[in-house]
């Protein structure tokens, strides 16, 4: 019997194809199980596992920085009264004193003026060594009454006294020498100019106060050196005899009368060479704080003219030009310091009995009125950084006082027995 296998391949026929087509299915339409598991894009190869197991972190505990102090650590001040030095913190805190002279020394009078070395370590001050007495035919006693003291502040002993002298040494930026103004043979002296004195450079060398150079060789009154801070130059003031209306011989003190008031501004190299002339008419008394006023980069220097000092003059080294600062022809301009970023400058003035305090600035000589206690603030003085002012206040000027450069935060640190400018100094 013959079998028909032809319904059968057909049957086989369709069964493989309908296998093939689920195959091609299953490989072009991924189920929604098949996307959610899909690899990430990482590519980095998954480490091992390791044996040790990971420690906890440690939770970190955040570090505060110091506070950013407010003010910078208390500088100090010094001040003198009668022959004892003292020094205190611009806080009020550890006060220290220091006898300058041995009591033998100390004559009749005390130091006026007081010339702190850049370093710290050396001060030149004036004193009486002997005092011979004035009568009506002795008017010229007061010449060989005074000699100036080196103090060694490191070593706690004193130097000198030179000879007859000036008021206001001037330091060096080295800190190793001082300009001076000493008295001249008195025979070298003519009627003309009775009062001769020399500009001197001294130095201190074994415990002994030795000559460097003569500056200035006339017969003239050379006064109030004052040395730049940069070291190359020394500003001073000549006086010579003017004429008077009144007096047929001319001005014989350079206190006697408004009109003798007046002296010529200079400029020496620290060698003596270079001698130049600035500027005629500069205001001159017999007080202490006339010397030419250098700004802190050398570049500018302040004096005072008018009849009366009421002028405050910056004169401007580089640019060669002159600006009035102030101008008030009812006070009486005292004392000036300028602030170490050559910005401002603080004064006294005088008006009648009371003294009051004014800042300028340089600039645009905006000038503010510091509102302290009424009836008298003298001699401010700035602080090395710039922050604070020094200055004597109080009834009789007797009070030792810091404020901040606004004004405010007035303290009163001390007293004393004479109005002179206090000394801004590092603890070294």
């Amino acid at each position: 019997m013959k079998h028909n296998w032809k319904p059968l391949w057909l049957i086989l026929t369709i069964v493989l194809f309908l296998v093939a087509c689920q195959e091609i299915d299953t490989t072009s339409s991924p189920t929604l199980e098949a996307v959610t598991n899909t690899p990430t894009l990482s590519t980095s190869t998954p480490l091992p596992p390791s044996s040790t197991p990971t420690p906890s972190p440690t939770p970190i505990t955040p570090t505060l920085a110091p506070p950013t102090p407010t003010q910078p650590p208390p500088e100090r001040l010094m001040f003198l009264s009668g022959f004892t030095l003292y020094s205190i913190n611009s806080d009020g805190s550890d006060l220290r004193e220091t006898n300058l002279l041995e009591p033998y020394m100390q004559i009749e009078q005390a130091a006026t003026y007081l010339a702190l070395s850049p370093d710290g370590r050396y001060l030149a001050f004036d004193g009486v060594s002997q005092v011979q007495p004035c009568g009506l035919e002795n008017t010229d006693c007061f010449l060989s009454n005074y000699g100036i003291f080196v103090a060694d502040l490191s070593q706690e002993t004193v130097i000198g006294p030179t000879g007859s002298f000036e008021t206001n040494p001037s330091w060096a930026p080295n800190s190793q020498q001082f300009v001076v103004p000493l008295r001249v043979n008195l025979t070298e002296a003519t009627a003309d100019n009775p009062f001769s004195a020399n500009l001197f450079i001294l130095k201190v060398e074994n415990s002994t106060l030795i000559e460097v150079n003569r500056l200035t060789e006339n017969l003239s009154l050379d006064i109030y050196p004052s040395w730049s801070p940069d070291g190359q130059w020394i500003a001073f003031l000549r006086y010579v005899r003017r004429a008077h209306p009144k007096w047929p011989h001319g001005c014989e003190r350079i206190f006697s009368s408004p009109e003798c008031h007046k002296a010529d501004l200079y400029l020496v190299r620290p060698d003596g060479s270079e001698l130049k002339l600035l500027k005629n008419d500069v205001y001159v008394d017999e007080g202490l704080y006339h010397a030419p006023l250098w700004s802190p980069n050398s570049q500018s220097l302040i004096v005072r003219t008018g009849e009366g000092g009421e002028k405050i003059v910056l004169l401007d080294l580089t640019a060669g030009k002159e600006e009035i600062l102030f101008e008030d022809t009812t006070v009486y301009v005292n004392y000036i310091s300028w602030s170490p970023d050559n910005e401002h400058i603080v004064f006294s003035a005088y008006r009648g009995i009371s003294s009051d305090i004014y800042m300028v600035s340089v600039e645009t000589q905006d000038m503010q009125k510091l509102q302290l206690r009424e009836g008298g603030n003298i001699l401010p003085t700035w602080s090395p950084n710039g922050q604070w002012i020094a200055f004597i206040s109080g009834k009789g000027f007797a009070e030792l006082t810091v404020m901040y450069r606004d004004g405010t935060k007035i303290k009163m640190l001390s007293g004393l027995d004479k109005s002179r400018p206090p000394i801004w100094i590092q603890d070294n």
